[in-house]
């Protein structure tokens, strides 16, 4: 391999282009992402009108829908994935997103037209979105996986982390903005134009790239249940996969809880520090946005560490720095208090840390032809995070005290990081320096269904 974008080895078989293709894809589909989570209560407060009494209960179903619809078909989506390529589930995933998005736009005209109150037609369209979804954003970390090998693997995460950060970023920052110009239709219009430029950028300079699809490593097409059984197999023989699992489940509600509880608990107590409500919630948006900021910048120098010292070394730094920090917010009573802010400096550490360690080890450990199984069930896995801590967080809050869901992930991360630490001499070392096939093969056995590699891809 002589070609090299950023330190990353490029393939012969790729190209440079296809790598700013899918650097760009990734904050494209991120910055369209956001869109619904800035506009649905506005879009149901004014244009749909809703009431007070029943707009938690509405907005809080409607955002479940994503989470739900993710715990349902990604696995099935991921081993399309394997079978059919990333391309074409990617290319259907975001046209699918495009026609959402614009008839999410016009939900209450569609409604006025039918008869029917729009909010029937939002929960359809949410759903049409939601599973569009699904078949688009797991291919782009799973297509960094495929454009990658062990050696330069962690930097291309780091990338794909950082425009997935700065397309979050630009979306709150920029389109939170444009709505109040612009409406909040429009801005629904806005994400179908970024959803439908990305379709051409996919279509017309990201090809596939399947180690399993060559010659040497020829690809047996299993059925969706032989694929998920295959799964189950090499994750429990793979100790790695597991760590990597356990953490997915645990960083599932990083953003979730830091973004939605910490604003609650600055209003609620609001009044006992003698500020307004909505100063409460600007210096409380401070501390999100400046974990946000650590977690961006920090990213490349993970990608950067995770090749020079290893996989594992990275996961369990990030846990640790997450985890602690997410606990002392917990036992703080202001929320408001110079160490808060520190503390959300060090959660946004280690979310990104740990972040770009887990899919460089998943990437490492996985078998080429279940990859994209691999990458959507522990997509799945991270859903389920999200509900329980959500959900078990809500209580907390409400019944125990207002910042008791900052210690409930603090604790979580660092159960993860001691089940971490139990594997640690089980899961290979892997380095720009340590060749990984020649590693991974003397301290893991292949799974059962995988196929023997030849003595040409063996060296390759």
């Amino acid at each position: 391999m002589s070609k090299k974008l950023f330190g990353i080895n490029i393939p012969s078989e790729l190209s440079k282009s296809n790598y700013y293709a899918l650097f760009i894809s990734t904050g494209l589909i991120m910055m369209a992402y956001m869109i619904p989570t800035i506009i649905l209560p506005r879009f149901l407060k004014e244009t749909i009108g809703i009431s007070d009494a029943d707009f938690g209960e509405i907005n809080s179903t409607i955002q479940n829908i994503g989470t739900i619809t993710s715990i349902l078909f990604l696995a099935f989506v991921g081993s399309l994935s394997d079978k059919h390529g990333r391309k074409i589930l990617l290319l259907s995933g975001l046209l699918g997103t495009t026609v959402a998005f614009v008839l999410y736009s016009y939900s209450p005209k569609i409604g006025t037209l039918l008869g029917l109150s729009p909010l029937w037609f939002i929960f359809l369209f949410q759903f049409l979105l939601s599973f569009s979804m699904v078949f688009a954003f797991p291919q782009l970390v799973t297509l960094a996986a495929d454009y990658t090998e062990s050696r330069s693997r962690g930097k291309l995460m780091a990338i794909s982390a950082t425009m997935m950060g700065l397309g979050i970023t630009i979306s709150f920052l920029f389109l939170s903005q444009l709505q109040k110009t612009i409406g909040v239709s429009n801005l629904l219009l806005v994400g179908a134009f970024l959803t439908f430029l990305t379709f051409l950028i996919v279509k017309f300079f990201i090809v596939d790239h399947m180690p399993h699809r060559s010659k040497e490593i020829p690809a047996k097409r299993n059925s969706t249940i032989k694929n998920w059984k295959e799964v189950s197999a090499v994750v429990e023989k793979i100790p790695g996969l597991k760590v990597c699992f356990f953490s997915s489940f645990a960083a599932s509600a990083d953003r979730i809880i830091l973004g939605a509880f910490l604003t609650i608990w600055a209003v609620r107590v609001a009044k006992d520090f003698h500020i307004t409500p909505a100063r409460a919630t600007a210096l409380g948006g401070i501390i999100i946005g400046l974990s946000s900021l650590v977690a961006l910048i920090s990213t490349p120098f993970w990608g950067m560490l995770v090749d020079r010292f290893g996989r594992m070394q990275i996961i369990t730094s990030g846990l640790f720095l997450k985890g602690l920090g997410f606990f002392l917010i917990g036992m703080t009573s202001n929320p408001f208090s110079t160490e808060v802010k520190l503390y959300g400096v060090l959660t946004g550490l280690g979310v990104a840390g740990a972040a770009v360690g887990t899919s460089s080890l998943a990437a490492d450990l996985a078998p080429k032809r279940i990859l994209g199984s691999i990458f959507s069930i522990s997509s799945a896995i991270g859903s389920i995070g999200t509900l329980f801590f959500f959900q078990f967080g809500g209580f907390l809050f409400d019944y125990v005290g207002f910042s008791r869901p900052f210690s409930l992930v603090g604790i979580a991360d660092f159960i993860v990081l001691a089940f971490a630490i139990s594997k640690w001499k089980q899961v290979p070392k892997i380095t720009k320096h340590i060749q990984f096939q020649q590693e991974h093969s003397r301290s893991e056995k292949p799974a059962p269904s995988a196929p023997p590699l030849s003595r040409e891809a063996e060296k390759e």
